[in-house]
Parts: C-alpha cells; sequence; structure tokens
C-alpha cells in the first residue's frame, strides 16, 4: 500500500473527529497505523503532514480515550516524538 496524498488529507480529518468524538475516527485511526507499517516508503512531504496532526493528538488527545486501539494508536504515535 503506497501512502498518497489522500490518505494524509484523510488523516488530517482525524482532529476533527476526534473533536467532535465521531465515530469515523477508528477508521482514521487504522489508517494511520496502516500508514507506520509503510512509514519508509512514505514521502518526506507526507511525513511531515501526518507527524503534525500526530504531534496535535499527543499534546490535545492522547489521554482523551482508552480503549485499545487507542492505545495502540497513541503508542505509535509516541515512537515519533
Amino acid at each position: 500500500m503506497a501512502v498518497t496524498e489522500y490518505d494524509v488529507r484523510c488523516y488530517e480529518y482525524l482532529l476533527d473527529y476526534l473533536e467532535e468524538d465521531d465515530p469515523a475516527d477508528e477508521q482514521e485511526i487504522i489508517s494511520r497505523l496502516a500508514m507506520e507499517k509503510e512509514w519508509n516508503s512514505i514521502p518526506d512531504e507526507l511525513k511531515k503532514r501526518i507527524l503534525s496532526v500526530d504531534k496535535v493528538i499527543l499534546y490535545n488527545y492522547a489521554s482523551k480515550f482508552n480503549y485499545s486501539l487507542y492505545k495502540q494508536f497513541i503508542a505509535v504515535l509516541k515512537k515519533h516524538f
């Protein structure tokens, strides 16, 4: 799976989903976990955008939810900071 501009744009919507407690957040969390598996092949420009979202999530939402998938997601994000 190649990470594209579209994938990153969708991931950026996660900030809105988390703010609104929208159930669509799980889809973007799963998408981000898949991106991690492809991390070394992602272009630097897209990595910067992903990490920008990751940073906001860690700062504003890291402790907001407590379910297993979310904990796994936060652990992956922390590896980059």
